[in-house]
């Protein structure tokens, strides 16, 4: 190996004598480092074009919801796997806000604009549940005011689980500077209730994760639209649609269902297209679903929904 070194150093114009013991030591280790550089560049280059080609299947977002990513930033693996998802998604033109890094003093500023933005446009919250997400903290722009500007102002919050943990428990208690009475904790209670459905992200890369949530938002921003689609020319259609029946629309199969009347729209989490059951009431049709999905999130046919995708 180190005769090989030496040889190498010698056709690479560096002409010293083979003879020499602590030029072959050299050789060797220059031979040794650049097989290394050559092993890493032939195994990181492949994985990286490999990335760029499977984002290229998450659809464009350029009519998705708009998003806001709300996290404890301190630097750390999670942030800098939330800023890579961020990256792919803004590629395929999905509008998901989120603070820079080093921000300094506009960092404030972008916080309050993010989240007017969100509030003015319906968006909807990201918020990356590590533990301690929601502690009481000394900065007015902390994850704490985040959530509790989405409490105040009903905005919807997509929790992401990125810990064994969850829901978040941030620290409270007597020797805490800014929560004696854990406050954070019962805004957590609140706003991400354990009933509340998190996206999983333990394990994930941040192509999985844009992708999952590529398609979250994707939903809901149609759903916003189906709740707007409400006119009388909809209403000769409600009878065949209820029935099942193909008529070229989309049955809102993934909602909970929060109340009577239009309040039943309110937590659309997707929709998919209607199955060909000519004659048979969407009601069998949900009844053939597994037990083992949350039955209450399916629509039940109330009559004035079917129509909404038309």
């Amino acid at each position: 190996m180190i005769a090989n070194g030496c040889k190498w150093l010698s056709r690479h114009a560096l002409h010293v004598p083979a003879n020499s013991r602590s030029t072959c030591i050299l050789a060797f280790c220059c031979f040794s480092v650049w097989r290394l550089h050559k092993r890493r560049k032939q195994r990181i280059v492949p994985e990286f074009e490999d990335a760029n080609a499977q984002a290229s299947n998450i659809p464009d977002g350029s009519s998705s919801r708009l998003a806001m990513i709300s996290a404890r930033f301190d630097g750390g693996p999670v942030e800098k796997l939330m800023r890579r998802m961020q990256r792919i998604l803004d590629a395929r033109n999905y509008h998901v806000l989120i603070v820079e890094a080093g921000a300094g003093d506009d960092f404030g500023d972008a916080t309050l604009e993010y989240l007017y933005q969100i509030k003015r446009e319906n968006g909807v919250i990201l918020a990356v549940c590590t533990w301690n997400y929601a502690e009481m903290t000394a900065s007015q722009y902390s994850s704490h005011k985040e959530l509790q500007f989405a409490l105040e102002n009903s905005i919807e919050v997509i929790p992401l689980r990125v810990e064994d943990t969850y829901p978040p428990k941030p620290p409270f208690g007597d020797h805490h500077p800014h929560d004696q009475h854990g406050l954070g904790q019962a805004l957590v209670q609140m706003k991400i209730p354990p009933t509340l459905v998190f996206l999983e992200c333990r394990g994930r890369t941040a192509l999985q994760i844009a992708s999952d949530i590529a398609g979250r938002l994707s939903s809901e921003k149609a759903g916003l639209r189906a709740r707007h689609m409400r006119s009388p020319s909809h209403v000769r259609s409600r009878s065949s649609c209820q029935r099942g029946s193909w008529c070229g629309c989309l049955f809102l199969s993934k909602l909970c269902v929060t109340g009577p009347g239009q309040d039943a729209v309110l937590a659309i989490v997707g929709i998919e297209p209607a199955p060909i059951t000519t004659g048979r009431s969407f009601k069998a049709f949900s009844q053939k679903l597994s037990p083992a999905r949350n039955r209450s999130r399916f629509l039940r046919a109330p009559e004035h929904h079917c129509d909404v995708l038309h």
